[in-house]
């Protein structure tokens, strides 16, 4: 929860590098709430409360909203940890949309040119002519959630900031023991016995 919770603080930051349990939480998690008020609303209109189902629609909706800048620069900041720039984020949307796009323009060209009564569209959502693309959409964007996820990160220092995993240790000033005192700006050492 802490890393969910991080991640919404940090939903305007695309500085530094996220690790992968904190990229992997904040997705599960909102996975897990969207999904949960979809399967209450959804059962919530089966039983016939059709206002409370609407309700939860729209509580999922505004929970999306919210969670939508947090889930760009998380993943941006994912990438800088993979030792890429978050420009490939842009190419990954460009894809999504493009392919989304497609099977829009597709179903509306369908529905217009063929004036498709509600039978016949539901006929054509699943024949190929939509589910290969949709199904090849899922394929990438759950295999590049996947990569993200299990991917580690790059070890050390790299162009995006220090590694996240690195154990955090306090800067010690060197000790020099050998030095007895400092006249007239330079300083003398003494060169002693040691004792075993």
């Amino acid at each position: 929860m802490n890393y969910f919770l991080y991640a919404l603080k940090n939903s305007f930051n695309i500085k530094g590098r996220a690790r992968r349990a904190e990229f992997g939480w904040f997705t599960l998690i909102c996975m897990l709430i969207s999904f949960s008020l979809m399967l209450i609303g959804g059962f919530a209109d089966g039983l016939g409360f059709p206002k409370l189902a609407s309700a939860l629609e729209i509580i999922n909706s505004l929970f999306s909203l919210l969670i939508f800048p947090a889930s760009i620069t998380i993943a941006i900041r994912r990438l800088h940890d993979l030792g890429k720039s978050g420009w490939w984020y842009v190419a990954y949307t460009v894809i999504v949309v493009v392919v989304i796009a497609f099977i829009l323009a597709s179903l509306i060209s369908a529905v217009i040119v063929h004036q498709m009564n509600e039978d016949e569209i539901i006929e054509f959502l699943l024949s190929g002519n939509i589910l290969i693309p949709l199904g090849l959409l899922l394929i990438f964007v759950y295999g590049v959630l996947l990569f993200l996820i299990f991917k580690d990160g790059q070890r050390f220092t790299n162009a995006y900031g220090e590694d996240p995993k690195a154990p955090i240790t306090e800067k010690v000033e060197p000790v020099l023991n050998n030095v007895s005192n400092v006249q007239d700006g330079t300083e003398q050492s003494k060169i002693g016995h040691q004792e075993f």
